[in-house]
């Protein structure tokens, strides 16, 4: 209310907006998950401003980080987040060797309510598994065709994990342009193969007309190396009875 000299008092409204920095670290925690030796992963960690007043963020950095932890930034701090605004960046994990992974991001703002965040980091380091077979290619040599339904010939072969964790198996089977005269079993494995261990594979050949057979057996595992194993699978010369 304002009384302007001798006159009548004035009413005068007045308004505004209360504005306040927030300041919002994803993801929170961060789980690197299961990272295996030699081969680094790169995880994408994002600052978003939430308020309507500009962030200003004065640190960033990693504290307490096991050896292998990193940060890829596109600008040092301080640097200054508009309202809405997103400051991404990498944290990259390379761990040097296997056990866990741990260590925290610190983040020091302008928010009033969180001025300085501590962002848990945690995963685990392992060396990777290693897939093989017992032999490069399997070869049927000459088999007779078959006359009667069900009749074939069968060639084991082991896979085996020469790594240092887990081999896990998502698929078995044949791949394009495989002839349909091979079968192979099991398609699908009851669990992963130990480091160190192995699965026996049944590999059958029931040709039914004479001529060289040819096919792929491919396997997809979580070996970083290679995650497409490819097994080539032959039968050479099917002959008549």
């Amino acid at each position: 209310v304002i009384a302007p000299g001798d006159g009548p008092p004035v009413l005068v409204r007045l308004e505004g907006l209360g504005v306040r920095a927030a300041l919002d670290v994803v993801p929170s925690p961060s789980d690197t998950g299961v990272v295996y030796l030699g081969f680094p992963r790169n995880l994408p960690v994002s600052l978003r401003s939430l308020g309507r007043d500009v962030v200003d963020v004065t640190r960033l950095e990693l504290v307490n980080a096991t050896p292998g932890l990193s940060l890829t930034l596109p600008a040092m701090a301080p640097f200054t987040l508009m309202p809405g605004g997103t400051y991404a960046f990498d944290l990259v994990v390379d761990p040097q060797v296997q056990g866990a992974i741990s260590g925290e991001l610190e983040v020091v703002s302008s928010d009033r309510d969180n001025p300085t965040r501590r962002i848990t980091i945690g995963g685990e380091a392992r060396v990777a598994p290693r897939v093989g077979t017992s032999s490069p290619a399997v070869a049927f040599g000459d088999v007779h065709v078959f006359r009667q339904p069900g009749q074939s010939q069968t060639l084991a072969l082991r896979v085996t994990n020469s790594g240092g964790s887990a081999l896990e198996v998502m698929s078995i089977g044949l791949g394009p342009g495989t002839s349909p005269d091979f079968a192979v079993t099991p398609t699908q494995l009851a669990g992963a193969i130990a480091a160190g261990d192995g699965v026996d594979l049944t590999l059958s050949y029931a040709p039914t007309a004479v001529g060289p057979d040819t096919g792929t057996l491919v396997l997809t595992t979580n070996d970083p190396l290679t995650p497409r194993l490819e097994v080539p699978v032959s039968g050479p010369t099917a002959v008549g009875a």
